[in-house]
Parts: structure tokens; sequence; C-alpha cells
């Protein structure tokens, strides 16, 4: 042999007796491939050899054999023993049955053929081998698959798989048009999968486990297993396509996100997962559609501009819908966005060419309360008060239990039928009860059904300027909204907004900083004829509050807050007050109207400003000393309080006085205790006076509290004297304790009628002390500090 020849056999790597040969099957047979008699021309195949068996002939093979090329026009029979190795193409027109392994090496390869694969004859798709399945070709295995180191496979035809064994840096390519079935969790594990091609399909047809990883994700991918189970994402997914959930399918995404830009196809059940996007992101018009029960989203993302639309099936949404082009369709399908006491679905702001079309049914949760009011308002078009009907108790009779508010008149305005509309951006005053015995309102899931409001909402046409400016207007959105945004881009609104708040029964005062929730009617006030409402897509806010009402948030006032000492009536109301550079001792727009509270068991403050009740009353600081008139109206006779907070907002005055004119007493309310007092529904309600000073010259002993109609306890130089008017002697014991609940003196018995008691307290003692009155009709327990 020359040089030459020597050469090429040593870089081949080849081992061979002759030069290669194409053999084909001698006969019918049965024959076996080790026999030489078995071929044309006579011989055993070598790894050079390109092996045809004929049409009607059969070749068995229970050893370890080579050749290059293999067609199968016949029947190749495999026996648990063989282990036919194929270095070139692999073409089955015939049959393969049997048992046994193949295994293929060298690179580009194929494997082809309409004919029968058994699925009991393993693959091997050796080390650094490359091979292509050709399109046509349809084979299924059920024993293990291996695909060695560095391997890569590519996929044209129709696949079916069990367990795989894969080597490091082992490859599958789906590739155009192709279909890959799956019959064993794990596949590629950690390995390269790449199912991105245009038309292919992977479907898992085992029964529980995780979703393959891609490269780049899916095309089509279906789930199709025949016995019940879950499949799990291990990552965010991509579907480029379809994907399809056959009947007896489960999938549960994980925690991970789902992007579909083809259609939605279920008869299965799907777990969404809290904080998780499935997203229609599709350039053609895509279909959802659902067999099996309610399909539940946390959050849904739209971003088609050929649009979304449900095709069949009921739907809820948990979180948040996202529309960022295209329309997103109902189709006439029940789409519910939910509303729990922990939760409430929102539509974020609207982008691009996103739309809505279709009806939604939207959820906003009351939590049970008293018998009470609400500020109330439609997210959706072309709903009337019949909806709000199903869950709500209504009556249209003489005494109606909703109302809207006319500006002109300054009156709320019945609403005496069902069918009056709930026109987008309007306010309602809603009586809220649990039946028409009155009882107290059980939490409650109110739900409004139509088109979703969407775009920027222009509400000028609501509200007017013709006598106080108040007007009743609502949040047109199925989200909350940002006071802000709306302050911005609307005119002649004063900076502050009411709510209805059923915890004190009274109007709470917002602004900025401060959100409205989907659903919440709430209280804005012109102060120009030219004024305007807008608001605006983009003041949707990420919120998810889940109550109509939201707590009031008094940053940066001083407050007082009056209430009821009687535990069945926890009402209250509260006033606001600041001192600022930009506001003026009279009427500006840093003041608030104040705005009576429709609950009639609610007590209420004011303070008055150029003749105009207020809640909130802003002074220049310039004043050595302010004083501001504070009027109370209580709903029946007993004992109340009023209360102070947030004195570092006002800390420029080191002296704060509340002076009670019917008892001609001041109280230091810099000591934070509450002021308690009789209080009868005849009394002035222009009872009381507070004090602002900077110079700081408060009493040095202050009540913190205050008397009783028949027992006044007052601070005095070395203590406090106490005087009884009594209409007959009644036994006492007082008794004065530190706050550890020591004897500061010595108690004493008296019998109480008509004197006055002098209590000298330890010349060495400060700090605050209690003073208690017991006796067979009362107990009275008041607070004092000694400096």
């Amino acid at each position: 042999m020359n040089k030459f020849l020597l050469s090429v056999f040593l870089i081949t790597g080849f081992s061979f007796t002759g030069f290669a040969i194409a053999r084909i099957s001698a006969g019918p047979g049965p024959a076996a491939w080790n026999v030489a008699t078995s071929w044309s021309p006579n011989g055993i195949p070598t790894v050079n050899d390109d092996i045809t068996i004929a049409p009607g002939h059969t070749i068995t093979i229970n050893t370890t054999q080579p050749c290059r090329d293999l067609v199968v026009n016949g029947t190749l029979s495999g026996a648990s023993g063989m282990n036919l190795q194929i270095a070139g193409n692999f073409t089955v027109n015939g049959t393969t049955s049997g048992n046994g392994a193949i295994s293929f090496y060298t690179a580009g390869k194929t494997i082809s053929g309409s004919g029968v694969f058994t699925s009991n004859i393993s693959f091997t798709f050796g080390a650094n081998s490359t091979r292509t399945i050709l399109a046509g070709t349809t084979f299924s295995k059920t024993g293990a698959t291996a695909i060695q180191t560095n391997a890569v496979v590519t996929n044209l035809g129709n696949v079916s798989l069990g367990a795989v064994n894969t080597g490091s840096g082992a490859t599958w390519i789906n590739s155009t048009n192709s279909t890959l079935t799956l019959t064993a969790n794990g596949f590629m594990n950690g390995r390269v999968f790449n199912a991105s091609a245009s038309g292919n399909t992977v479907a898992l047809r085992y029964t529980t486990g995780t979703i393959p990883l891609t490269t780049s994700g899916y095309f089509n991918l279906t789930l199709n297993s025949v016995t019940t189970g879950t499949k799990s994402l291990a990552a965010n997914i991509i579907i480029a396509n379809n994907l399809t959930m056959n009947a007896g399918n489960h999938l549960n995404s994980n925690n991970f996100d789902i992007s579909v830009g083809g259609h939605w196809t279920s008869a299965a059940t799907f777990t969404a997962s809290a904080g998780r996007t499935v997203t229609f992101n599709g350039s053609s018009p895509q279909n959802v559609s659902n067999s099996l029960g309610t399909t539940t989203f946390k959050r849904l993302a739209i971003d088609n501009n050929s649009g979304v639309t449900l095709t069949s099936g009921t739907y809820n949404l948990n979180e948040v819908l996202t529309i960022n082009n295209g329309t997103f369709n109902t189709g006439g399908r029940t789409f519910t966005m939910t509303s729990t006491a922990v939760e409430t679905a929102r539509i974020a702001p609207i982008t691009g060419s996103g739309a809505i079309a279709g009806n939604f049914t939207v959820q906003r949760f009351i939590s049970a309360r008293d018998t009470t009011w609400a500020d109330l308002s439609s997210p959706v078009q072309n709903s009337t008060m019949t909806d709000w009907d199903n869950e709500l108790v209504l009556y249209y009779g003489e005494y109606p239990t909703q109302y809207t508010f006319d500006e002109t008149a300054n009156d709320f305005t019945p609403i005496t039928s069902p069918g009056t509309a709930l026109t987008p951006g309007q306010g309602f005053e809603v009586f809220m009860t649990g039946d028409f015995t009155y009882s107290n309102l059980p939490n409650t899931t109110l739900n409004t059904i139509g088109v979703p409001n969407q775009g920027d909402q222009d509400l000028s046409g609501l509200i007017s300027f013709n006598t106080e400016g108040s007007n009743l207007v609502g949040n047109p959105f199925a989200s909350s909204i940002s006071w802000d945004a709306i302050f911005a881009a609307s005119s002649g609104i004063e900076s502050t907004f009411d709510m209805y708040d059923f915890a004190s029964g009274n109007y709470a005062t917002f602004g900025s900083g401060d959100e409205i929730g989907a659903t919440q009617g709430f209280w804005v006030y012109t102060n120009s004829p030219a004024a305007t409402l807008v608001i605006p897509e983009s003041s949707k806010s990420t919120s998810s509050n889940s109550s109509i009402r939201a707590v009031s948030n008094p940053s940066g006032y001083f407050t007082l807050n009056f209430s009821g000492n009687d535990p069945k009536n926890t009402y209250s109301h509260t006033i606001k007050v600041a001192a600022n550079e930009v506001s003026s001792d009279g009427w500006d727009l840093n003041d608030h109207l104040f705005r009576k509270s429709p609950n009639k068991l609610a007590p209420y403050m004011y303070t008055t400003i150029d003749g105009k009740k207020a809640v909130i009353n802003t002074f220049n600081p310039s004043n050595e000393t302010f004083s501001m008139p504070v009027s109370v109206v209580t709903p029946s006779n007993g004992y109340y309080k009023i209360e102070a907070a947030g004195f570092e907002n006002i800390a420029e005055y080191s002296c704060i006085q509340l002076e009670d004119k019917l008892l001609n007493k001041k109280t230091d309310l810099l000591k934070g205790e509450a002021y308690s007092f009789l209080s009868n529904t005849s009394d002035d309600s222009d009872r009381f006076t507070v004090h602002f000073n900077k110079s700081g010259n408060c009493r040095t002993f202050t009540a913190l509290d205050a008397a009783q109609d028949n027992v006044t306890i007052l601070p005095t130089s070395e203590g406090n004297t106490i005087s009884f008017k009594m209409t007959e002697p009644v036994p006492a014991t007082v008794t004065i304790t530190n706050v550890l609940g020591q004897d500061v003196i010595e108690r004493m018995s008296v019998l109480a009628g008509n004197q006055t008691l002098n209590i000298a307290l330890p010349q060495d003692f400060s700090g605050m002390y209690i003073i208690r009155i017991e006796s067979s009709k009362e107990v009275i327990t008041r607070k004092y500090v000694r400096k």
C-alpha cells in the first residue's frame, strides 16, 4: 500500500480489510446479519459497507455489528444482544422489529423513512455525532435513548421518546414543523434543548413533572397526558405560538411567568402564582378558550395589536390586567375582577393601542360594619343601580337609601328607581345595612357589570360652582387613582377632598399623597365657575386596597379628635390645623370646608373661618398668638372627649390651650391627655376655643380632663380642690395615687354633699398623679401633672 493511502486510513481512523462495498440481502431469509451468504455480494458487512435489506427479505441480528448506510426495505429483526453501529444514513421504508440497540456515529448523517420503527430497539447517538431525523419520519421509543457527549440531534420528523440519558454538551433541536412527544420527565435536563423553530410542537405526555427548559422557548407546547397529573414550570416560559392543555392535565406556573404568542386552549386546570404574569403578545388575533371550570389568572398582560379574545369558558383575575397594545375582548364570556379582604384586582394604565371590549364583572369587597353610609361609584359603563341592588339592601320608596348630590341646590337628590344609570364618575351616597330591619352590614362583595371605563375621564360636566362648590363624584376606574395626578390635570378645585369614613362616622379629609380606591365616591370642592375635573388614565396607581374608605392621613397637621365615651358608639370626628407662611388667617385655598355626616349617631366638630365652617384651618405663623373657635355637636347627652395630636407639626407654639367657655376652664393640650366633659344636645355648640401662644406661659398645674356636673376638680398651687354639689349626701372614698398605683397621700372617706375639699400634695412630689372618687353612684378618675 502506498504512503498516500496509508495516510488517508490513518486520518479517517477507519479499520477495514478492503474498499467499501454495497451489499443487499441475498434472500427472503430469515438470515443472520453476521453470515456471509446472507448478502450479495457474499461477505459480512463492515463499517464501510452500505447495506440494503430488500423488500420481502428479513435479516436478524443478535451481536455487535457495524455498517455505513443502512436501508431497510424489508425487515430488520433484532434480538437482545443486538448492537448495530451505523456510521452513515439510516433509512426505514420497511419494518424494524424485536429488541436490541442501534448506535449512530459520525457527523452530518440522517434517520429517515416512511416505514415502521419498532419502539423496543433503543437508539444511542454517539459522542460528537450529528444526526438529522428527516421530515416524514415517525418513530417512538419506550426504552432509554442515549445522547452522548457533544452529540447533536436535529428533529424534522415526528418522534416520541421515553427516558433520555445525556452526556455533557448533548443537544436536541426540534426543527421546523417537527413534533416531539415526551413520555418521561427530565428531558435534556442540564443540556441544550431548542424548540423555538417555526411550526414545531413539543407534547408532554408524562403524568407529573416539570416542563423541560429550552434555550429560547417553545413554538407550540401541548400537555396531553392520558393520566391526571400536574406539570410545573421550572423557569419563565415563552411559547411563540399555541399553548394547548388537554383534559386530565394541570399546569402550575410555580412562581414563573408565561408568555403566549398564539392561542390558549384549555380543557385542563391552571394554577397561577401570586405576582406572576401570563402575557399574550402575538402578532395575529389570539383566542383564549377554556372548557373546564374557571381559569384564574393572577396577572394578565395584553400586548398584541391584533387583539386577544375570550372564546369560551369563565375567568377570574386576582391581581392586575395590563393592556399595552391591542383590544382585550371578553367576547361575552364571564370575566371577573375579584376583590377580597386582602386584595382587589385592578386594571393598570392602558397604553399604546390598548383597549377593552366586552363586559367585566368588577368586584369590590366591603368589610362588615354597623349600619352607616358609604360613598360609591361605578368602574364600568352601561350599568344601573340594579347591579348594586343584587348585593346591597337598597330601598327606593318614601325614604330611599341612595342619593346623588346637587351642588346648585346644595342638597342630596334621592334615587327612586333601580334603573337609574350608574354614570361613570358620578358619586353616590348609599346607606349600608344588612337587611330591611337595619341590621349591621356583613362582609359584602359588590358586583358591577359592564365595559370598564378607559381613557382619560373628563368629569367637568358633573361639577359646578353655584353655591358652596361641594360636588360628589367618583373614581371611574377599576383601579386606585392618585389624587396628585387628578389635581394636576384639573383646574379650579381645592387641593383637598373628602371621603366618608365608616369607622369615624364622619367625612375624612385627604390631600396630596393620598389615593382613591376603586368603586369609591369622593367629594371635590370647586372655587371657580370654570372649574374642570379630569381623571387621566395615567392617574391609576399600583395599590390593591381592599375596602371602601382608606385610612385618613393627617400627616403635617396638628389635629383635634372629638369622640364619645360610650363604648357602643365609637364614631368620632377630626379637624386639622396648620401654621404655614403661605396661609392667611382668613379663608384661603389651604382651608377646607366642613361636610356634615349623614350618620345621625356621629358627633362632629368644626372651626369657623370668615363665617364658613371648616375642618382644616390654616393660619400664618407670624401671629404671636392665635385663637381658633371650635364648635362641637353631639348626637345625645353624655360624656365626650377631645384629644390632640401632631404637636410636632405646630412646634413654634409652645403653649396650646383648650378653653371650655361653658365651664370657664382652660386646659393645656400639650400635656397629651384627653379633655373629657359632659355635653348635652341643648348646649351651645360654640363652646370651645383653642389658643395658640408662642410665649409658653401655660399654667404649672393643668387639669387633663374635665369635671362632672356634680363634682369639680381643679388644680391649686398646693394640689387640688374637690367641690361636691350633690342633691343628697353620698358616702365616697377619695384616693390619690401615682402612676404605679402607690398612694401619694392617705385615702379619705367623706360624706359628699355640698362642700369643698382642699388636697395638699407632698412638697417633694412631682409627675403625674391620679385622683379617684368612688361612690355607690359613680366612679370619677382624673389625671394631673405636677412639675
